[in-house]
């Protein structure tokens, strides 16, 4: 077991520095204080829309694996095809966060579900080094002209809220209760 501590300041001896740290680092130290999830500003806050079949994505700041992102406008993700014969599909819109080499870098994605006569949301589709939230589920039906979108970020077992620092969740959910009341 070691103990850890940081950031101090680095001094060069003999051509190299005594500390040194990556983004990883700080995405661990991040981590610690403030869970994955989208901060609620009241503004648009990664809010998935559809127009017919066209998919959007609102503007805002989101903490994903330790990363931070922001999304600084409307984001279009494309349009969606309606599922052919009987069956509906359910398509998710993720916002992901790849700290592998090739990578390093965030996305949202459109994950196409499987037509079924009963549709399940795609899963995450997370490794050590990337991670996953689901801003919204998307119900398309067969044929369809339009589609029916459920926003999730509000579902901490997806996504949630970055409302607080870690462990101080309960409080402002009976805040929250309380206010309801």
């Amino acid at each position: 077991m070691a103990l850890k501590s940081g950031f101090y300041n680095a001094f060069e001896l003999n051509g190299s520095y005594d500390r040194e740290y990556d983004a990883n680092v700080y995405s661990d130290f991040f981590s610690a204080f403030l869970r994955d999830g989208v901060r609620r500003s009241g503004l648009d806050d990664f809010k998935v829309s559809a127009s017919g079949m066209e998919i959007s994505v609102g503007a805002g700041y989101a903490i994903v694996g330790g990363k931070w992102i922001h999304n600084e406008a409307s984001f279009p993700l494309g349009s969606i095809t309606a599922p052919v014969g009987d069956f509906s599909r359910i398509d998710g819109v993720f916002l992901r966060a790849d700290s592998s080499d090739p990578v390093r870098d965030a996305s949202l994605i459109l994950r196409q579900g499987v037509a079924s006569s009963s549709p399940v949301v795609p899963s995450k589709e997370e490794t050590d080094e990337a991670k996953e939230i689901l801003l919204a589920t998307i119900l398309v039906k067969a044929g369809a002209t339009s589609v029916s979108v459920t926003d999730t970020r509000a579902d901490k077992a997806v996504c949630g809220w970055i409302t607080s620092p870690v462990g101080y969740d309960e409080y402002f959910e009976s805040l929250d209760r309380n206010f309801s009341d």
